[in-house]
């Protein structure tokens, strides 16, 4: 890792930089985003990183990475046409290929670790109907294809469901994290620090936010809120405040 180059596929603000950054000590030499917004903001954080403000699917990595060594490439491809958060909308076939672009790219420069980062549900990715629903009895078959894939460029593989909490992130999502890797060593999982009761107890989020700036009222928009998410806020508000002994 101290010599091997490291790859961003999916750079957006670069929060992933930052943590590859405080892992290893180390920053981020190649980063990717079609995007050039999300490309500006990465620059501004990670000065000393080499930007492609290219479609990941059509960027040539071997012309940049050239004959050197790829120790890691971190992906964390566009979730949104996985997630339940879509609910019963179409998905798009665009979004829930990009993971193929890290087969497409694990086979040209073959890094030795791949580390992968999406939404739970990932794990159903299969074929869509002609109205762009998955089609439930082929649920998960893209996904088990995509890992095969993986698995014959001589990776070895394992992937979990983490809660961010767990290892200290002031947020409780959960999120699948898959490992790939072909450099003879043992895949091993961080153990975590945290938890709901222990001592080391969930961070919480309000410790993070700057009160001083209580935002916009919910009552004075001019376009209203959703039904749904003033449903949300009603539920939190009763279970938080009105029914705890401790708001």
């Amino acid at each position: 890792m101290k010599n091997g180059l490291i790859i961003d596929c999916f750079a957006g603000g670069g929060g992933a930089s930052v943590g590859i950054e405080m892992a290893l000590g180390r920053h981020v030499d190649i980063a990717i985003n079609h995007d050039p917004d999300a490309i500006l903001m990465h620059k501004t954080n990670h000065p000393d990183t080499l930007h492609l403000t290219e479609d990941i699917f059509k960027v040539d990595l071997k012309k940049y990475v050239k004959d050197r060594h790829v120790a890691l490439m971190w992906a964390s491809p566009d979730c949104t046409s996985h997630s339940k958060a879509k609910g019963g909308k179409p998905r798009e076939k665009g979004l829930r290929i990009l993971p193929w672009a890290v087969y497409k790219h694990a086979k040209a420069i073959l890094p030795d670790v791949i580390i992968m980062e999406n939404v739970e549900e990932i794990q159903q990715w299969g074929p869509l109907d002609r109205d762009g629903h998955p089609i439930p009895e082929r649920k998960g078959e893209d996904y088990k294809k995509f890992i095969t894939a993986m698995k014959s460029l001589g990776y070895i593989f394992d992937s979990r469901e983490l809660v961010a909490a767990d290892y200290g992130a002031p947020t409780t999502r959960k999120r699948w994290y898959a490992i790939f890797r072909r450099d003879g060593r043992n895949i091993r999982w961080p153990v975590p620090k945290y938890g709901k009761t222990e001592v080391g107890k969930w961070k919480e989020c309000g410790d993070y936010i700057d009160w001083s700036d209580l935002g916009r009222s919910i009552f004075d928009r001019k376009k209203p809120l959703a039904d749904a998410t003033m449903r949300r806020i009603a539920n939190v508000y009763v279970k938080y405040f009105v029914n705890n002994p401790h708001p």
